[in-house]
This record gives structure tokens, C-alpha cells and sequence, in this order.
């Protein structure tokens, strides 16, 4: 009860003032009466009790004015502290912009990053119950997870008891008939379970039906994404119904797919992924699908994972022999979509959090130097009665404004911050992922705010405390600077340690960068592009049709003036395209020996079109690529190292899929997907062995965009419903491959160079301030003959002195946190001795830099008017 009556009675003198004050007058009164009553029993008269009641009650004004602080929890006091603070903040324009900038840059950072944390890594996919959702892998005999086979999918989805559906799914691509001709569209062929397994709900429409994915016949139907509805179809919701021609193939469409369903992007439509008994799509051996899974409520990862392995014990005679000691293997839809982006954002956030309290140190340096210059102001409020508690809070007010300030502002930064981070990184993020600010986010806004707003007034408050107010009034300031000097050589330090972490970081994502950017792709992209190429199975149903389109296509292009040379392949290079398949020397060590290689269909001029490195033997020639050739091959120098270390390839005969191979050649290793991914043993075959997907390579001497219109022409030509698809050049391709590692390194680029200027700032701040109350020694100094070049050392020399102890702290700081970003070098050691060297450095010119000029303007002022203004 007596908790509830001091709450209300504050409440009451916070929104009730004039109630408040009626209360107190009475309660005074009342407490005079009585005191009054007893002197009179006490035998005095009228007079002396009233007077003996009042000395004995105190002063009424002071005891209003103390329960007056005391009801209301200090808030009118604070809030006329907030306004004699936002009053002396308004009379230093320079200080506050500074501050509130400082702020706003760590408040604004630390919240775009922690929107981009919160989005890829913390919250979890948009699907219902997502950590019911399991991805299913085939496991190889050295433990890499593989894709499932159609065979080993069907087992998946008839046996086993844990998942309440199994879905199986691949990326596939086509040609989309329109008024205005085809157009070139990615897509994804599923089975009828996908919509139960991620619960997706069609915008329009349903999904497909179980007889849907059963034969072609009845799988002409098709489900197109909310971006290719509106942008192809005008929105227009008759279209459900309606009929479409895909790869020259009539389909209905029974769905639409809102936006953002389906995590890969690019994903246009979607059509039944048919598995027709006996043919290669439902052995157990082609490895060509994802399978995803919901698994019943109550089940875990690992009992669905236990219960495969034992399913695959039981079905083991039914796999072919090479995959007697393979496995299976079950992890959460989210672990696999997150792995990547989970190291990045953690560092970046190490990084941003950095930023701010480098950004707090400075603001505080700032208000330390504030209110040493206002000392003598601070000693005479303590002189007139003001407590420890009340100059302690006005230092608060001050820092809260500003943190107010800069948490506002930094959500104005933030916003743009997240639209930037949205557009540029949108290719590394999956299709459900979008990077927003929403109220969780302002949460965190107001926290972080609140937090810095602390940090920044902890040390002057608790400087203000502790003044020596006899000394303060008596020097006007000048005898405790000493104090206030070693709190802001502290706070320099720590600001010198924190940026030379970030500065280490962000050489090593430099350094790591132009590692990469220096790896030999294998071939020279200069002057080269390249397109992909859907042919309908319709049309062109068998391999030799195929096989005739592409010839005659390439003839058709090497004819166009410009064009130099042309080729096609299945997997150009940092397309990711090429088949996994076992590779082993032919003879008796073969099963010993094989090795999970790549393996590549390529045409006649291919290799000479990318520019590719002759190592030994020959290129393929126009006699390699017809039906019934020999079946030549030509490895990667990987390959022949690997089986032929002897420098013996040529000649010799390789095992590739099942297939024998005589090696006519030779080349260096061609990058696959990546340039920093280890090479792998390649093997190259002629086109004519599988010609169902390839990509087209031109070399031309002119510019692409003057040569692009007669490649489409001539496409057109052949065939009017084959459109040009992704079409870019290599040089481009070579540059997107690099696009994450880039934007890692601009980032903590961004954030070191912030750093360091922030440091420049507070270190400048500080030494000009201790110039500023050295004067009268320095001026002495130069009275009695020392040379300003000595003044300049003697400045530096401390400024220096500094920098060395914060970067010694430093490098331990940066030697503990870079296994953050090891996973995220290339060709660079985490704790590379140049880099350490190089970001030290560069602080201490920092320090030099910032030191020059107080130290400049102290060597080069008068002695005498120094002196004669003390």
C-alpha cells in the first residue's frame, strides 16, 4: 500500500500539479497544528507554540521545493535540465554537429547491419514452421553431400515414414511465346508435393495435381510466378485457364505464385517434373535434383536421418555397385540457405559495433574537453548549492540530446543504408529475403541510441563528480586538467585500438581481393560473350537435331563480320554447369585411382573461342563432333597430374562416367564457377555426345553491343522461338564472380576509413585541447630559448606516445578477432604480418597528422601575448 501511495502521489505531482500542491500545503498545515497543539499542552502560550511549531518545521519554501524533487522523481528538474542543455548545445552549433554526425554515422551503421543480421541469419524463412522443412542429399563415399537421383527420391517418397510430404525439384529453363516473339525464362520443374511441403498458397489458381507429374500427357500444365504474370500477362486473372506455349509446348495454366514464394530467384514459372518409369530421370544413378522434405510433427533431423539410412540398408541391392558405401544425409531447409551469408553478416556486425563505440569515445572526448572549458561555470552552480547528482545530470542531458539527435538521424542513414545493401547485395540473398526496416528494428534504433547516449556521458559525469571545486574556483580552471587530460588519453587509445582492428580487417579483405582478381582463370575473357540456348524438346526431340541446330547456328555466326571465332558448350566458364562424374585411369588401378571429377561438352572451336592454354596434344576438330566419332576426350592439366604424373596423357585412355575416353589433349585448368574455388580434374568430350543444353561463345574484334543485333538476327533466322538468353561477356562474368568478396571489402573498407577519420577527430580534439591549457607552459618554454621545431617534437612525442600503446593493444585485438573474416580470405593468412605492419602504420600517420597542427599553432604562437593574457 504504501508502494501504490508513493506512485500515485508522484503521478499526481507530475500530471496533477495543482492537486499536488493543495495536498502538500494541507499535509504542512496540519503537521503546524499539531506541533502547535502539543507546546500548548506543554503550557505555552498561542504565540510561543506557533513560533516554538514553525522553528522547530523548518523553512516552508525549502521543505516545498524537497518534496517537491522528491514526489515527482526529479522530471520537472530533468526537464529543465534537457532545456538549459538543448539552450547551451544551441549556442555551439560546430560541437553539436559533430557530435550528432558522429553518432548518427555508428547509430546508422550499426542499424543497417543489424537489419541485414536480422534478415539473413536471425529470422527465420517466411514459410509455415520452416524448421519442420528438411533438405535431403545423397552422401558420397568421401562425405560431400551430393543431389538426389529420381530412383533414390521415389525410395525417399514411398518408404519412408517421417516426412508428411517429399518434394523433388530442379532448375530448368525455357522459351516463352509472346505477341511480341519468345523470350527466354528460368524456371523449376517440381512434383505435385511442393506446395504441401514449403505451404505455399497460390495467389490465383492451385497448385498442380498428383496425376499432373505422372506423364507428359497429363503434365502439360504450368504454374507461372507473380513477376511473369504481371509483367508478360498485364495481372490479367483470366489468365488462370488460359493456355501458353512454352518450348513450342501448349500448356494451361492452373496457377499463380505470389512473389517471393520460391526462395531461388530468377524462378519464372514452374511445370511438372515428370519421372517416367525406366528411363535415366527414375534410376538410382543421374544425379540431377534437390528433394526437400516436411517432416511430421514430433519427428527430428536425425530420426528422418536414421530412418533413411536404414532404409538404404534395406534397398542396397537395388543400387548400382559404385554406390555401395554411399550414405544419406538430412539438414534443416534453413542451414542450407543461411550458410554463407552467416559468416559475413557476423563479421560486418563485429565491424559496425566497433564503429560506435569508436564513435562514443569521440563524442565523449568531446564533452571532456566541453566541460573542462566549462570549469569555472561548474565550480560556481556547486558554490551556490548544486549537488554532485545535479551537475552529473545536466552532463547527461547534454549526452542524451545528442544521442536523441544522432539515433534520429541515424535512422534516416539507416534507411538509405538498408535500400543501398537491398540493391547492391540482392544477388547474394535468396528470393525470400528482403532487407527492411521494421518496428523490431526502431526497437533496436532506441536502444542503441539510449546506449550510446550512456557511454558518451559516463566518464565526463563521473569527471564532474569528482572536481575539485576549491581548486576549479581558485585557478579558474586549471589545477585538475591533469585528470581530465589522462581520462581523454584513455579514451584515444581505445579509439587507436578499436579503428586498427577495422584497418587490419579491411587490408586483409584487400589484400585477399587482389589475390583473387590475379588467379589465372584459364582462358582470356577479353573480347568474348556468351548466351545460353533452350531448345524445345518438342521440336528437336532427338540428339542429332540438336547436335545439327548448334552446327549450323555457329556456322551461321562465325559467317557475321567481327565475329573472329565461335563455339558452344554446356558449361562455360563461371556458369557452374559441368557434370559431376568419377574419372579414373583405365586398367587394372582404375577403382583405386578414380577421382569425383567434372566433366564438360564442348564444340569444335570452343577451347580457341575462350582463349584457352594448349598444354600438350591438340584441340577438338570438326571430325571429333559427328555422330559415330571416335570418343576422344581433352583433360585439365589437374586431370593429368592427378592420373598421369609421368607428363604421359596423350594418348593414353581415361574413364569418365562409365565411359572410355582417348586423351587427345591437354589444357590448363578453366575456371568452373569461381575463381578462387580449388581447380578440379576435368574432363572436355565432344558436343555431340550430349547436345541437349549448351551456351554459345563468340570471339569478336568489335564492340558487343554493335555486333549483338546480327547474332540475334541469325538466331532469329534459324529459328524464330529460340531467344538469346543471359546473354553477357566474360569479362562481366569474371567481374560478378568477385561481387561478394567486393562488397565485403567495401564495407569494412567504409567502416575502417570512418574510423580512422573519427579518430583524426578525437585525437585532434584532444591534443589541441591539452595545447590550449598548456599554454602558459609551452609560451614559458618558448621564452627561454626553445626552438618551435622542439615544441612540434614535444607534441608529437606525446601524441605518439599514445598511438604505440594503442596500437600494441591493437595488434593483440586484431590478432584474437581475425578468425572472424578467415573464412572470407582467398591466397592470404589471417594474421599476415604485412598487413599488421602496413594498418599500423597508417594509424600512426593518423596521429601524426592530427598532432601537426595544435602542434603547428602552439610552435608558431607569441610568448608574449600568451603571457600577458594570463
Amino acid at each position: 500500500m504504501n508502494l501504490w501511495h508513493s506512485l500515485s502521489s508522484r503521478f499526481r505531482a507530475l500530471f496533477r500539479r495543482r492537486s499536488f500542491e493543495a495536498d502538500m500545503a494541507a499535509e504542512m498545515a496540519d503537521h503546524l497544528e499539531r506541533a502547535t497543539a502539543a507546546n500548548l499542552a506543554a503550557g505555552m502560550s498561542l504565540e510561543e507554540a506557533r513560533f516554538a511549531a514553525r522553528r522547530q518545521f523548518g523553512g516552508i519554501d525549502q521543505l516545498k521545493e524537497a518534496a517537491r524533487e522528491q514526489r515527482t522523481m526529479s522530471w520537472e528538474y530533468v526537464w529543465r535540465d534537457l532545456r538549459f542543455a538543448a539552450r547551451t548545445l544551441r549556442r555551439a552549433p560546430g560541437f553539436t554537429a559533430v557530435c550528432v554526425l558522429t553518432l548518427a554515422i555508428g547509430i546508422g551503421a550499426n542499424l543497417a547491419i543489424f537489419t541485414a543480421l536480422d534478415a539473413t541469419v536471425f529470422r527465420p524463412l517466411h514459410y509455415p514452421q520452416p524448421e519442420r522443412i528438411a533438405s535431403l542429399f545423397e552422401v558420397m563415399e568421401d562425405g560431400g553431400l551430393n543431389q538426389a537421383s529420381g530412383g533414390v527420391f521415389g525410395d525417399w517418397r514411398e518408404h519412408s515414414r517421417s516426412f508428411e510430404a517429399v518434394t523433388l525439384w530442379a532448375l530448368v529453363s525455357g522459351n516463352l511465346r509472346s505477341s511480341s516473339g519468345a523470350v527466354a525464362v528460368g524456371g523449376v520443374e517440381v512434383t505435385h508435393e511442393f506446395t504441401r511441403v514449403f505451404g505455399i498458397h497460390p495467389l490465383h489458381g492451385r497448385g498442380f495435381l498428383p496425376e499432373e507429374d505422372q506423364s507428359a500427357e497429363t503434365g502439360r500444365v504450368i504454374i507461372l510466378s507473380e513477376e511473369l504474370w504481371r509483367s508478360h500477362f498485364g495481372s490479367d486473372e483470366s489468365v488462370v485457364g488460359q493456355t501458353v506455349v512454352l518450348d513450342d509446348v501448349p500448356r494451361v495454366v492452373v496457377g499463380i505464385l505470389p512473389a517471393g514464394a520460391w526462395f531461388w530467384r530468377g524462378t519464372q514459372y514452374f511445370i511438372p517434373a515428370i519421372l517416367a518409369p525406366k528411363t535415366e530421370r527414375s534410376a538410382r544413378t543421374s544425379h540431377w535434383a534437390d528433394v526437400n522434405a516436411r517432416l511430421k510433427p514430433g519427428v527430428s533431423m536425425a530420426q528422418a536421418e536414421v530412418e533413411l539410412k536404414a532404409l538404404r540398408g534395406r534397398l542396397d541391392p537395388l543400387y548400382p555397385a559404385w554406390k555401395k558405401k554411399w550414405s544419406v544425409a538430412v539438414r534443416s531447409l534453413e542451414s542450407q540457405l543461411a550458410r554463407n551469408p552467416k559468416q559475413v553478416m557476423l563479421g560486418l556486425s563485429v565491424a559496425v559495433a566497433l564503429l560506435l563505440l569508436i564513435a562514443c569515445a569521440n563524442v565523449a572526448n568531446l564533452l571532456l574537453a566541453r566541460a573542462s572549458d566549462r570549469a569555472p561555470e561548474i565550480a560556481l552552480r556547486a558554490a551556490l548549492g548544486a549537488s554532485s547528482g545535479q551537475l552529473m545530470r545536466h552532463v547527461m542531458s547534454e549526452s542524451l540530446l545528442l544521442s536523441a539527435a544522432g539515433g534520429g538521424l541515424g535512422v534516416v542513414l539507416a534507411l538509405g543504408g538498408v535500400a543501398v545493401l537491398q540493391q547492391v547485395a540482392a544477388h547474394l540473398l535468396i528470393n525470400t529475403i528482403t532487407l527492411q526496416l521494421d518496428l523490431r528494428m526502431l526497437f533496436i534504433a532506441v536502444a542503441l541510441t539510449a546506449t550510446s547516449g550512456v557511454l558518451c556521458a559516463v566518464l565526463p559525469a563521473w569527471r564532474v563528480r569528482r572536481a575539485d571545486l576549491h581548486g576549479l574556483l581558485k585557478s579558474g580552471g586549471r589545477s585538475t586538467q591533469g585528470g581530465k587530460t589522462r581520462a581523454q588519453s584513455l579514451l584515444v587509445i581505445s579509439e587507436i585500438t578499436l579503428t586498427l582492428v577495422l584497418l587490419v580487417g579491411a587490408g586483409l579483405m584487400l589484400k585477399s581481393l587482389l589475390q583473387a582478381a590475379r588467379i589465372d582463370p584459364g582462358f582470356s575473357a577479353k573480347q568474348v560473350f556468351a548466351f545460353d540456348v533452350s531448345l524445345p524438346a518438342q521440336t528437336y526431340p532427338k540428339a542429332q537435331d540438336r547436335l545439327l541446330f548448334s552446327s549450323e547456328l555457329l556456322d551461321r555466326l562465325r559467317a557475321i563480320p567481327g565475329v573472329d571465332k565461335t563455339g558452344a558448350g554446356r558449361a562455360i566458364p563461371f556458369s557452374r554447369g559441368a557434370f559431376g562424374e568419377y574419372m579414373s585411369r583405365t586398367g587394372d588401378a582404375a577403382a583405386r585411382d578414380r577421382v569425383l571429377a567434372r566433366l564438360n561438352f564442348v564444340s569444335q572451336d570452343y577451347f580457341e573461342t575462350i582463349g584457352a592454354r594448349l598444354r600438350e596434344g591438340r584441340f577438338f576438330e570438326a571430325a571429333d563432333n559427328r555422330t559415330g566419332a571416335p570418343q576422344v576426350a581433352v583433360i585439365n592439366d589437374t586431370a593429368a597430374r592427378c592420373f598421369f604424373p609421368n607428363g604421359d596423357a596423350v594418348g593414353n585412355r581415361v574413364s569418365i562416367g562409365g565411359r572410355v575416353y582417348l586423351i587427345v589433349g591437354v589444357v590448363g585448368a578453366i575456371v568452373n564457377g569461381s575463381l578462387e574455388a580449388e581447380s578440379e580434374a576435368t574432363g572436355y568430350v565432344p558436343l555431340t555426345f550430349n547436345p541437349f543444353k549448351f551456351s554459345v561463345v563468340v570471339r569478336t574484334s568489335l564492340p558487343v553491343d554493335s555486333i549483338l543485333p546480327a547474332v540475334r538476327a541469325e538466331v532469329e533466322r534459324l529459328n524464330p522461338g529460340v531467344p538469346l538468353g543471359n546473354v553477357r561477356s566474360m569479362e562481366q562474368a569474371m567481374e560478378d564472380s568477385l561481387k561478394g568478396r567486393k562488397l565485403f571489402r567495401n564495407l569494412v573498407a567504409a567502416f575502417a576509413i570512418t574510423a580512422a577519420v573519427l579518430a583524426y577527430v578525437g585525437i585532434y580534439g584532444v591534443v589541441s585541447y591539452a595545447v590550449a591549457t598548456r599554454r602558459r607552459e609551452l609560451s614559458v618554454r618558448l621564452a627561454l630559448g626553445a626552438s618551435p621545431c622542439g615544441i612540434i617534437q614535444l607534441i608529437i612525442g606525446q601524441g605518439l606516445r599514445l598511438a604505440f600503446v594503442g596500437v600494441g593493444i591493437g595488434i593483440v585485438a586484431a590478432l584474437a578477432g581475425a578468425k572472424l573474416i578467415a573464412s572470407q580470405l582467398y591466397g592470404v593468412s589471417a594474421y599476415d604480418p604485412a598487413v599488421f605492419i602496413a594498418a599500423s602504420l597508417a594509424l600512426v600517420v593518423v596521429v601524426i597528422g592530427a598532432c601537426w597542427f595544435p602542434a603547428k599553432r602552439a610552435a608558431n604562437s607569441n610568448p608574449v601575448d600568451a603571457l600577458r593574457s594570463e
